[in-house]
């Protein structure tokens, strides 16, 4: 007799997978800030910044308390090489009351800070996203890039010379 377990596993993990899928769907149906955010979100992955970064202003219009709101303009400001406006969104950010989107934000504000020269400030905000997640491996790297600038700058490079710092930090997706 064959063993119909496995067929079975299957299908029902296939209906989990199309549950899961409706039950998200359903989260943004009816929610005109979860529907622009996904909007946006989709922007972002195909590259569009400029209009991901529209969009989510936005929706921040209609919540404009919502750290992962701030998180996502941060995002998108970063990406188009505005770390000092990408940073007061990650400062909002990293307010949130949910320890896991307030490590995100201040990881990205180090992030933000270090892009800036700021090395100092850049460790300060990874210790503060580390005292958050202590398991983050990316933030600990990123800490001790920082320190190490902090004790041997880096020579000022001039604008526009093309060259890229291979000291970047590590960056944080959405």
């Amino acid at each position: 007799m064959k063993n119909l377990r496995a067929p079975i596993l299957h299908t029902l993990l296939l209906l989990c997978v199309i549950c899961q899928a409706t039950a998200s769907a359903a989260q943004t149906l009816g929610d005109p800030v979860a529907t622009r955010s996904a909007e946006a979100l989709e922007q972002y992955r195909q590259g569009d910044f400029e209009e991901a970064l529209r969009i989510y202003r936005d929706a921040l219009v209609q919540r404009p308390g919502s750290p992962s709101l701030h998180l996502n303009v941060g995002d998108a400001l970063y990406e188009l090489g505005d770390y000092a406006a990408a940073a007061d969104e990650f400062e909002r950010a990293a307010g949130a009351p949910d320890e896991g989107l307030a490590a995100q934000g201040y990881y990205n504000l180090g992030n933000s800070h270090y892009q800036q020269q700021d090395f100092s400030a850049a460790a300060e905000a990874y210790r503060e996203a580390l005292q958050r997640t202590p398991q983050d491996q990316d933030a600990k790297a990123n800490l001790e890039l920082a320190l190490q600038m902090l004790q041997s700058p880096p020579p000022q490079q001039q604008q526009g010379d093309g060259e890229q710092n291979d000291d970047d930090p590590k960056g944080d997706e959405q």
